[in-house]
């Protein structure tokens, strides 16, 4: 009885975040150079890039997955983007603050996205009023499979920060895509 109590314990801490309903999620696919958004109710779990080809959803070449929760919206948010191909974006700690994924852009070949090879919008997350976030508990997460939707493993955690390629392989460690799988949790 002690070790099995022990083991709640421990892991209810370790998933102390808010947890995002996952029962009304939707993947939404966009074209180079497009921005494809959450709807203001939803938070960012997943996100899909194919590079060159259009291979995400079968035919799109990027795409986010958004999760519906009552009484979230966002509030303020920036663009943050990179240049070049293969470089991780993070939302967390723009400009002082953790921000979340609202929409990303994706390219192929070219710098689609106003001259970045990618882009994403990071927003203020507000739960019925309070500030969410992260305090800092976050993975990357990468695949070397063109398309492959890659989606945040805890039902705690969402998307906040993501990396993409042109059509070669260029996020760390030879990977197509990745995303930056935060905890989240009330910060304000």
């Amino acid at each position: 009885m002690t070790a099995y109590c022990l083991f709640v314990l421990f892991f209810g801490l370790v998933n102390a975040g808010i947890e995002i309903p996952r029962d009304n999620c939707d993947w939404r696919g966009a074209h180079w150079g497009d921005f494809i958004a959450c709807d203001g109710d939803q938070i960012a779990i997943g996100a899909c890039g194919s590079g060159k080809d259009g291979y995400c959803l079968g035919s799109y070449y990027t795409a986010i997955q958004c999760c519906t929760f009552d009484g979230f919206y966002y509030g303020g948010c920036e663009v943050a983007n990179s240049i070049d191909w293969g470089v991780p974006v993070s939302c967390v700690g723009l400009n002082g603050q953790n921000h979340l994924v609202e929409s990303l852009c994706g390219s192929g070949g070219g710098k689609d996205c106003d001259g970045h090879s990618h882009e994403t919008k990071c927003c203020v997350g507000h739960v019925e009023g309070k500030v969410v976030g992260t305090t800092g508990s976050c993975d990357w997460k990468y695949t070397s499979v063109w398309s492959e939707e890659l989606t945040c493993g805890r039902a705690d955690e969402a998307v906040m920060g993501i990396c993409g390629s042109g059509e070669n392989k260029d996020c760390p460690g030879d990977s197509v895509h990745g995303i930056y799988c935060c905890e989240l949790v009330e910060i304000a």
